[in-house]
């Protein structure tokens, strides 16, 4: 079997996080230091730049400082034990259905009525489902049929199947408008040898079903991760996208020999008059609870970020009781407040002021970037801890690693912990993993980025005012982790590296950084116009190390020897990096959707697939490595 290290690992999160009161911006404390250091970032492997290309110009490329300060403070807050600052504690996965049938309470319905923005409100459900081959609903419209097109369907034609459904021959199909249809996406179905659709009978007379609140926000979930949104969001005015959000759109379906023999209505988080989507009736209430796609679509897990992470490292929301990196990069207050209420926004400005990292005179390479997704949280053997591996016990279950699945049942799985990408230089690969190969080249998500080289120096400047020594020390120790990091791993020394920018799946990013003139004053020698003193940054960082060590929190120290491997430039082997391998390299090596599903705890009929979760980068002897399935 191949092997392969996964480019990404994490570094769990302390259970407890300290927070205190900030010393404040107004008054100089005695023995807090101000002062301002040079910061030189060399890359050690090519960084990409942003779409937008805004921070090239005559030779010269510029990063913003609020785009440097962020990859700090990231790497502060796991160093010092600080809160979850960016945190979508609100977030829940997307998944795939089990393909076992949809169970009671589903129809087909029909929307009546939808406001301008494309909100359904009301729906007329049908009464019955039958699958009916799509050759005769084209020999019926004498055209390609469209979701949202009616047919009639003989009595005589309809039959019951040994797949617990009715299915209508397509020599009853006629023209009419006695059923509604529905045309689903082919790609789920290549190896059926015919294309069904579904067809819902439509109710002579009958009331008008409403869609709760509840049910469109959670259908709007639904679609956001389609393969249709993605596209919609990487250029909402292109051509070929910016009508999708002012009326229905279809898609065609294409089968089996690449012909299209159908349209089906494309995923956009809208409905309109005349759409077809399923729905569930809540037999209580005789309202609409839940919309589908399609039969086998997609379902919410269960179980939120914001609950699977402990609560201490929560965001700060008292800017009176901050965490270490929140009192010194600064904290911001996020929370939706009453429209009714007075505003009050409580926040709290950083003592750390970066400024743009520059670099001159460079020469950016384009090259066809290799595909690039949104991260995929949902994928909980890779994201969330686990007391055991066993699949699911029953066919009609979420597999195992998903949100929500009957293993959080005795109390919801927490998160592994915060997300670090592996240092390793793409260009040792063969093929490099950043550039597009050829049969990627036509991918939606391939395109031409531009690159600056390796070798390449940024500069900047990062101020600081009212710092303690101990504050001073930890954000140059963030900075040059050489100075305490190795002795946590038994080390004399180790070569790190930082990440900037974006592409660090890819291996993008990494940067060698070096600190030289730092300057600094106490208050009393600042405003008494005294020299600033000009320590050398390593050997004023070393002797600084106890206090620290005493300002991270003792839970945050624990896992210093874990973040030491993930920011060494040798933690793994970089020629094995790279996304999980669906079957031998290189025939299946991009079939990554083929690994998770394998590795992700489903129950099946035949077999049982066990959850997989990655190797722990603080278990040394482990080299990181996993088998292809």
């Amino acid at each position: 079997m191949a092997k392969f290290i996964n480019p990404y690992t994490f570094v769990s999160l302390p259970e407890t996080i300290d927070r205190a009161r900030p010393a404040g911006h107004h008054r100089a404390v005695p023995g807090h230091l101000c002062g301002s250091m040079t910061v030189t970032w060399t890359l050690r492997t090519p960084l990409l730049l942003p779409q937008a290309e805004g921070p090239v110009s005559d030779g010269g490329v510029t990063i913003p400082g609020s785009s440097v300060k962020g990859a700090v403070r990231s790497l502060h807050e796991t160093l010092m034990g600080g809160c979850l600052r960016v945190l979508d504690e609100t977030f829940v996965p997307v998944y795939r259905r089990p393909a076992v049938g949809m169970g009671e309470g589903w129809y087909l319905g029909r929307v009546e009525t939808a406001t301008e923005t494309g909100r359904a409100v009301t729906v007329n459900v049908t009464e019955e489902t039958v699958w009916v081959p799509i050759e005769g609903i084209r020999h019926a419209l004498q055209g390609v049929p469209r979701t949202g097109d009616t047919v009639d369907l003989a009595e005589w034609a309809i039959s019951e199947t040994s797949l617990g459904r009715r299915e209508a021959d397509q020599a009853g199909v006629r023209g009419g408008d006695g059923w509604v249809i529905l045309v689903g996406d082919g790609g789920t179905r290549r190896r059926s040898k015919r294309f069904f659709c579904a067809a819902g009978r439509l109710p002579a007379e009958g009331d008008l079903l409403d869609v709760t609140l509840d049910a469109w926000q959670e259908y709007q979930r639904l679609c956001d991760g389609t393969d249709d949104m993605r596209r919609y969001r990487q250029n909402p005015r292109h051509p070929e996208v910016k009508e999708w959000a002012s009326g229905p759109v279809t898609a065609p379906v294409t089968w089996q020999d690449r012909r299209t023999i159908g349209l089906r209505r494309r995923a956009t988080g809208r409905l309109w008059r005349g759409d077809v989507v399923w729905v569930h009736v809540d037999a209580a209430t005789g309202t609409i609870d839940h919309l589908s796609m399609a039969a086998i679509w997609r379902v919410p897990g269960s179980g939120s970020l914001g609950e699977r992470v402990p609560a201490d490292a929560h965001p700060c929301t008292d800017p009176g009781h901050l965490c270490v990196s929140c009192r010194m990069f600064g904290a911001a207050d996020t929370s939706g407040g009453d429209r009714e209420a007075e505003a009050d926004q409580r926040s709290y400005a950083g003592h750390v002021r970066f400024g743009s990292a520059t670099a001159e005179n460079v020469t950016t390479t384009t090259v066809r970037l290799a595909p690039l997704g949104a991260p995929r949280p949902g994928a909980g053997q890779f994201y969330l801890e686990h007391g055991r591996d066993d699949p699911a016990s029953a066919e009609e279950n979420l597999p195992a690693a998903y949100w929500g699945s009957e293993h959080d049942a005795d109390g919801l799985r927490a998160v592994r912990g915060r997300k670090f990408y592996w240092h390793g230089d793409p260009e040792r690969q063969d093929p490099p993993r950043h550039v597009a190969r050829p049969e990627q080249r036509n991918e939606h998500m391939s395109q031409d980025r531009r690159l600056v080289p390796k070798g390449t120096v940024f500069t900047q400047r990062i101020r600081f005012d009212n710092l303690s020594r101990a504050e001073l020390g930890s954000l140059l120790v963030t900075l040059q982790p050489g100075v305490l990091l190795p002795r946590c791993e038994g080390l004399q020394s180790a070569d790190y590296a930082l990440h900037l920018g974006g592409g660090k799946p890819l291996g993008l990013g990494s940067c060698e950084v070096t600190v030289t003139g730092l300057e600094c004053w106490d208050a009393a020698a600042r405003y008494a116009g005294a020299e600033p003193s000009a320590p050398d940054p390593w050997t004023y960082t070393d002797a600084l190390l106890s206090d620290v060590a005493r300002l991270a929190a003792p839970a945050a120290r624990r896992r210093w020897p874990a973040l030491s491997r993930v920011l060494r430039v040798d933690g793994v082997a970089p020629e094995a990096l790279w996304y999980p391998l669906g079957g031998p390299a290189p025939r299946d090596r991009d079939r990554s959707f083929a690994y998770f599903s394998r590795t992700n705890g489903r129950f099946l009929r035949n077999r049982r697939e066990p959850i997989v979760p990655l190797p722990d980068p603080a278990d040394r002897d482990d080299d990181q490595t996993q088998e292809a399935r």
